[in-house]
């Protein structure tokens, strides 16, 4: 049997749910710039002000920045959504990976232009830096 969520829930309320946890999970377990969030002021600023009516972020400036990052109730959401992709991506709910097996590749070695390419080295640890408090 089948449950229809419209049947429990109004379509505006399922919809402000999938739009919360899309943007639980963009802003994550770290600080983001409002202008990160959205390049559109209006746009941040609603989704801003989403959050904020659940209490699930925190804001914050810094000069002309706004920071914001996830409250202590936004970070156990999260937490809830990480777990439940490593539920359904695989991992068991004891976060024990299911092991899996993979083929074995006969020969399979690097191209000649990735070998020993201290760029790749250089790109792969290249992180964006994040905005402190």
């Amino acid at each position: 049997m089948e449950t229809n969520l419209y049947l429990f829930f109004p379509r505006i309320l399922v919809d402000e749910f999938t739009r919360i946890v899309m943007w639980v999970n963009r802003i994550g377990s770290s600080e983001v710039l409002a202008t990160e969030i959205s390049r559109n002021t209006k746009k941040a600023k609603e989704v801003i002000s989403l959050l904020s009516k659940y209490g699930l972020v925190r804001e914050s400036r810094k000069g002309r920045l706004r920071i914001v990052s996830l409250s202590p109730k936004g970070l156990e959401v999260y937490r809830y959504l990480e777990m439940a992709k490593r539920v359904v991506y695989g991992e068991g709910p004891a976060g024990e990976p299911v092991e899996e097996a993979e083929p074995e590749v006969a020969g399979a070695e690097l191209p000649s232009f990735a070998r020993d390419n201290p760029w790749l080295k250089v790109l792969a640890e290249k992180v964006r830096p994040r905005v402190s408090a």
